[in-house]
């Protein structure tokens, strides 16, 4: 078993990572990192074997999972984001909610249920979300992941190609649509409150997600 974990991360973020990196990295076997439209690569990814670092002048959400296809059966896939501050018990936790869950589900600490009634807007209007700031009692099944927040189990079986992502950045829906065609579960999962905190920001993507071809795709998946 490795514990893996996929980095995306944007420059103007960069001032983020002394605070995300050293965390994950005391968690990690493997530690990939892309690094979009970087004209550098930061120091604090030198002098450690566990890095892999690609450089892509453009690259959407949907690269955290570049490497999937790359682990083993046995391995836990964890995507992170640039703008969320991890705990230090983080693989530890999420692994222990997978093998609870048998392996056999995608596990998330912020997670999206929609509204299938709409004849639309699902993601914009019909959305009610399981913030990852926030607490949750129990786990709870969703239908999206939040893919800054996300462990897959290789051994699940869960099977895409980067060929499959047809439109960028919409990573969480398209990875729920896997899931659901492949009969896998997703669960955010319990936990206290605060025990992921959102860090600056400065340069959000929120706005930028393609609503038309994401409520496609959640018609042709869920209804």
């Amino acid at each position: 078993m490795a514990i893996i974990f996929c980095l995306n991360s944007i420059p103007q973020r960069e001032g983020n990572l002394k605070k995300i990196v050293p965390i994950i990295l005391n968690q990690a076997d493997k530690f990939y990192v892309n690094l979009v439209n970087y004209d550098h690569t930061p120091n604090i990814f030198t002098g450690n074997p566990k890095f892999v670092i690609s450089h892509f002048k453009k690259a959407g959400a949907e690269y955290k999972f570049l490497h999937y296809n790359n682990i083993n059966d046995h391995d836990y896939y964890f995507t992170i984001d640039d703008d969320i501050l991890y705990p230090y018990d983080y693989a530890r936790k999420m692994i222990k909610a997978m093998q609870g869950l048998k392996n056999k589900a995608i596990c998330c600490v912020h997670g999206t249920l929609l509204d299938l009634s709409l004849n639309g807007n699902y993601y914009k209007k019909g959305k009610r979300a399981y913030n990852y700031k926030k607490g949750l009692n129990k786990n709870v099944k969703v239908l999206l992941p939040g893919t800054g927040t996300s462990c897959i189990y290789k051994g699940t079986g869960l099977k895409f190609s980067m060929e499959d992502f047809k439109t960028p950045n919409m990573a969480d829906p398209y990875i729920a649509s896997f899931a659901h065609k492949q009969g896998i579960p997703v669960y955010a999962i319990k936990r206290e409150k605060g025990w992921l905190k959102m860090l600056p920001q400065k340069k959000s993507i929120w706005g930028n997600n393609p609503y038309k071809e994401i409520d496609k795709l959640i018609r042709e998946t869920f209804k």
